[in-house]
């Protein structure tokens, strides 16, 4: 594991100088820091480490505000979980019609003096 400055782990890492920057400012660990002319040293095994933990979490959000996304749609269209695992393939126009189908039949029923 041999010490690395900013160009050589920007390189083994597959992005930007800024990026490198931006996760320093976020909290990459430096094993030397750098300025007045002074490189930065980094751990590529620290550094491998750090961003598969930060991706991990990344992840894991997104994953939470998907499941957050389907759970909001369901209760919006008015489903239980087993009416949305048979509707999980429609399209958004699909959706679509079938909202407006249900909003004529609400409104409708409301007009016959039913709701």
């Amino acid at each position: 594991d041999t010490a690395m400055n900013r160009a050589q782990i920007a390189r083994a890492l597959d992005v930007s100088d800024n990026t490198i920057s931006k996760w320093i400012a976020q909290g990459m660990p430096v094993l030397e820091e750098g300025g007045n002319g002074r490189e930065y040293a980094f751990s590529p095994a620290d550094c491998y480490a750090w961003r598969r933990h930060r991706d991990a979490g990344a992840r894991a959000a997104k994953a939470a505000a998907d499941r957050s996304a389907s759970q909001l749609a369901m209760a919006f269209r008015n489903l239980d979980e087993e009416d949305a695992n048979a509707s999980a393939g429609l399209t958004a126009k699909q959706i679509a019609e079938e909202a407006d189908a249900d909003y004529r039949y609400q409104r409708a029923a409301e007009q016959r003096g039913e709701l």
